[in-house]
């Protein structure tokens, strides 16, 4: 068998990064026990500059108030509801940019907590929060093209509505169904993302490939399927009468 030119051991990280979006197997390989901070914080921090520039390039459209879903729910208000939607809408457009960074963070640590008792418990194998950090973290180089994708299309359609999965030919009449829901629930790059994570976590656990890759896009499903459901019911259900309760007697 002919042997490749380098080894996985003369990646550097910028290797190791570029490489996780056609060949995430040798990433994994090459980083396996050398794993170090900088493997989960460089590519969380490279997609959140990416998110940032998308957030400023697009907040004129994603913040506008004259977006019909906007005025559409302003049109159910009362007048002193609708300017407290108004000031909420303005402070969102200057401190909304925030979110990014934390939820980048955030979502890093809930997932690679659970990577890691996935991999424990079903997998049976001893893997640290730090290798499941990497995991994700490298997965997270997804977002970067989604960004850019996202960009790229809401600034050509003008309104922060897109899809980047079936949710694209979700018609009128599917809008607010259990199966329109459900068609824009799924993401094309989240299931980029879920293929990357299972790749890597069969390789820190030592585990099979299939098992590793069923078990990740069993949870995406359970996820999607439990979200588009609650989106359907939701609104459905009607709010409960609130209770008059007299003024306190003085």
């Amino acid at each position: 068998m002919q042997t490749p030119s380098f080894t996985t051991g003369d990646l550097n990280l910028i290797d190791r990064l570029v490489r996780v979006f056609y060949d995430p197997q040798t990433s994994f390989d090459a980083v396996r026990e050398r794993e170090t901070s900088q493997d989960w914080f460089a590519p969380v921090a490279l997609a959140i500059l990416v998110g940032l520039a998308y957030h400023f390039s697009t907040i004129d459209i994603t913040h506008d108030p004259h977006l019909p879903a906007f005025q559409d729910k302003l049109s159910k208000l009362s007048q002193e509801e609708r300017e407290k939607a108004l000031d909420a809408l303005e402070a969102s457009r200057e401190h909304s940019w925030m979110r990014i960074p934390v939820v980048a963070f955030m979502s890093l640590v809930v997932m690679g907590a659970i990577l890691m008792a996935m991999a424990r418990s079903v997998m049976q194998a001893e893997v640290s929060f730090r290798q499941m950090l990497v995991v994700k973290g490298y997965a997270s180089m997804v977002l970067v093209p989604e960004w850019i994708v996202g960009t790229m299309l809401v600034l050509s359609k003008g309104s922060p509505d897109v899809q980047t999965g079936p949710g694209i030919f979700v018609t009128p009449a599917l809008v607010g169904t259990f199966v329109g829901n459900l068609m824009m629930a799924i993401n094309l790059f989240d299931i980029w993302q879920g293929y990357i994570i299972g790749l890597g976590v069969a390789t820190m656990a030592d585990a099979s490939r299939t098992r590793a890759l069923v078990t990740i896009f069993a949870l995406y499903a359970i996820w999607i399927i439990a979200g588009a459901a609650v989106e359907t019911v939701a609104p459905r259900v009607p709010l409960p009468t609130p209770e008059v309760v007299p003024p306190p007697v003085e």
